[in-house]
């Protein structure tokens, strides 16, 4: 038996474009082009091949987000949003110039985990038809916060290896010794959620507060909504981040420790004997 998924969170459809309409803003497009062909010539082909692209772009997503519309199955959308986990890990890892291969896992399992747990959580005080906006808002909200602090974190376990050799020796556990790192990742994941919190307060804030009124909230839910979703937002990246940290640690162990159980012993050195 299969379950409608849109009949069930009661989506609306959207009345179709009129082509009437689009003619004002595609003419203010072709004259900011003009503007940039007659000024910078290889600005204008730059800006050609980055809009091929976002063309190219949008037309695979909205082709895959139609096929989950037909479809209206669960187990689509789950898998819509294992490809965005994924997808979001590579652009994590990639933006923050680290190994692919060995944070890959990671960033992917703490992007599912951290986003799974706080928008199942949103949804006790949040409609059902909000968890999948809500899910993909929270996921793309990682993109920065997760790669800063992944760089930061990583560059401060290479800077710092000797004083956590030193510190171990001294009767230091592995996460004491660990403390100093995560607090640099957590700090440089911070950064960029406080510039988000300021440009939420002054632009963000109030045209999400303004849509969900025009959309038939009420006063009261269109505030909680907003403050919801700029706690779960930091919520989230927090998460992320120390799921992502743990992760990386427990496999970085368990790989050192499987390739020195598996290396050879050298056998000791024998004395020379004196003429």
């Amino acid at each position: 038996m299969t379950i409608p998924v849109l009949s069930l969170l009661g989506l609306a459809t959207v009345p179709a474009a009129s082509p009437a309409g689009l003619l004002p803003i595609l003419l203010l497009f072709a004259a900011s082009l003009a503007l940039f062909w007659y000024l910078d010539r290889r600005t204008l082909s730059l800006l050609f091949r980055g809009f091929g692209l976002s063309v190219l772009r949008l037309t695979a997503i909205a082709g895959c987000i139609w096929l989950l519309w037909r479809s209206d199955r669960w187990w689509a959308y789950g898998l819509w949003l294992l490809v965005l986990a994924t997808v979001l890990a590579v652009l994590v890892v990639a933006r923050g110039r680290q190994e692919l291969r060995r944070l890959l896992l990671p960033v992917g399992i703490s992007v599912v985990l951290s986003v799974a747990i706080v928008s199942g959580a949103l949804m006790a005080c949040l409609p059902l038809h909000l968890l999948l906006p809500v899910a993909m808002v929270l996921a793309a909200s990682l993109y920065v916060p997760l790669s800063d602090a992944l760089r930061t974190y990583n560059a401060s376990m290479a800077h710092t290896r000797d004083h956590r050799i030193y510190l171990i020796a001294n009767g230091a556990t592995h996460l004491e010794a660990l403390i100093p790192s995560i607090r640099r990742a957590l700090r440089a994941a911070a950064a960029p959620l406080v510039r988000r919190l300021a440009a939420s307060t002054a632009l963000l804030g109030p045209m999400l507060f303004w849509g969900m009124l025009m959309g038939g909230a009420s006063v009261g839910t269109a505030l909680m909504a907003t403050l919801l979703m700029v706690c779960a937002s930091f919520s989230t990246t927090m998460l992320a981040v120390v799921l992502a940290i743990a992760i990386e640690d427990r496999l970085t162990h368990y790989k050192q420790r499987h390739a020195s159980e598996g290396s050879p012993v050298s056998p000791p050195p024998q004395p020379q004997a004196t003429p």
